[in-house]
């Protein structure tokens, strides 16, 4: 099953960074990119449809909204970046609706010695120094490499639904209507969103309801009646069956 990181999807500079050791994270997605560079060991990570096995002081970069997952086969150090696209506005602007064929890619030399100093700790590094090292890891991505159109396969069609789901979730949404919306018929689309989602539309909804009411729980000072209405579960009772079935526990136990 893929679940949305709400955490992962802010704007505004957002930026986290976290070494793992022996990383292991299923299907997701968010609306940040994503930096991966393993240090020591491999690590298997999906994005989209196809795999890739990145070995030590290997780079991989995950454009927003790219469904990935990670996953090591035997052991593996890793440092993961999120960061909103305001560090980086005109690589934002030069990849929109492109991807690089291959993600997987490297820095060496004195590109990497800054990299090692300014970005690839667990430490946020002073703002100006970040927004460089984020700048030149972009740079590197795009340089002497061919871009391509971002896939119009059956990926393209789940970011198609997740960009509805993103923006109509409070709404009383289904998988008809999206169906219809999308100009497909409609138990064509209940097939392909269970074999790309590996659940039934309403757990997906619910989960990504679930997601952004969590963030509200921690954000804001607004009542469970009005994190409820407004992540779209029509009822404080439905808000408290559903976040208890994720997190098992109550929105009160927050």
């Amino acid at each position: 099953m893929i679940f949305y990181q709400e955490h992962n999807s802010k704007a505004n500079y957002n930026y986290n960074a976290v070494i793992y050791n022996n990383c292991e994270w299923r299907l997701h997605f968010h609306k940040n990119p994503e930096l991966v560079y393993v240090t020591d060991g491999e690590l298997e990570v999906q994005i989209d449809s196809a795999t890739y096995l990145l070995h030590a002081n290997e780079f991989a970069l995950i454009l927003p909204n790219q469904i990935h997952s990670h996953h090591t086969p035997s052991s593996s150090l890793c440092w993961i970046g999120v960061f909103s696209e305001d560090y980086v506005t005109e690589f934002a602007e030069a990849i929109r609706g492109k991807m690089r064929k291959n993600p997987v890619f490297t820095c060496d030399g004195e590109v990497f010695s800054f990299l090692s100093s300014y970005l690839l700790t667990d430490k946020i590094p002073d703002f100006y120094f970040l927004k460089a090292a984020l700048t030149i890891v972009c740079g590197t991505y795009l340089k002497d490499t061919e871009l391509v159109p971002r896939s119009d396969s059956d990926s393209d069609l789940a970011h198609q639904i997740i960009r509805i789901v993103e923006h109509d979730f409070q709404q009383n949404l289904t998988l008809k209507g999206i169906a219809e919306a999308l100009g497909y018929e409609y138990h064509y689309l209940s097939r392909v969103f269970s074999r790309l989602f590996q659940t039934n539309f309403k757990a997906f909804l619910n989960e990504y309801r679930f997601a952004h009411a969590q963030h509200l729980l921690v954000t804001s000072d607004k009542s469970l009646t009005e994190i409820a209405f407004e992540c779209g579960f029509g009822s404080v009772r439905n808000f408290n069956r559903v976040y208890r079935e994720f997190s098992g526990k109550s929105p009160t136990a927050r």
